[in-house]
């Protein structure tokens, strides 16, 4: 069993909040791994068909870059700012992720090499640095 121990000033910063991003993230990573995720194979087999043709290696190449307990990059979950975000509030602050940061956690999961994700990410912003000057 694994217990936390909070302080009043933890208790008191502590909020719960439901996020559709890292439910996409999750779900993103049980399509692309679905052995992992046994449990949700029914769900897997409908989403595969309602997804196909649908074009999401990014968000895969994103989602499953670090595999199990690596890094997964922070801009494409951020933490909800209310208790019951909106998917399009929550991808509207996705799309305004600075270039720098989103260039900062391509390295550090090891992805800023990834043809995927420099055309996805990286080389569509055409007044951004490049990841070579960093």
């Amino acid at each position: 069993m694994i217990r936390f121990r909070f302080g009043h000033e933890d208790l008191v910063r502590t909020r719960f909040a439901i996020s559709p991003l890292f439910d996409l993230v999750w779900s993103t990573d049980a399509l692309a791994d679905p052995g992992t995720h046994s449990l949700h194979l029914p769900w897997v087999r409908a989403a595969r068909e309602r997804l196909r043709g649908f074009e999401y290696d990014l968000l895969t190449v994103l989602g499953t870059s670090a595999g199990p307990g690596g890094y997964v990059p922070d801009f494409i979950s951020p933490p909800p700012t209310t208790p019951l975000a909106e998917l399009e509030d929550e991808l509207a602050r996705v799309r305004s992720t600075p270039h720098d940061r989103v260039a900062t956690e391509l390295v550090d999961a090891d992805l800023e090499r990834d043809p995927r994700a420099r055309r996805g990410l990286l080389e569509d912003q055409r007044d951004a640095p490049s990841l070579e000057h960093m």
